[in-house]
């Protein structure tokens, strides 16, 4: 891959980064994951008492985005 970008005048240092696809799925939920911003998902289930579970028909683990600074995006 090095050679290939230099052919086309691009400069790419290896090696390239490498994860495990149950690793990236977990942390990013995609299997080609955008790094640049840090956006992993964190699992919040705990944060559920279990009525809510209950009510929410909720049967899994619950995960969500940490968004700092954006909670006025929706206000």
């Amino acid at each position: 891959m090095v050679r290939a970008c230099a052919v086309a005048g691009i400069k790419v240092e290896a090696p390239f980064p490498h994860m495990q696809y149950k690793e990236v799925i977990r942390k990013y939920g995609s299997d080609k994951p955008d790094l640049r911003f840090g956006m992993e998902l964190h699992e919040v289930t705990n944060c559920f008492p279990e009525e809510a579970q209950a009510e929410l028909q909720i049967e899994g683990n619950v995960f969500a985005l940490a968004a700092p600074g954006a909670a006025g995006y929706f206000a």
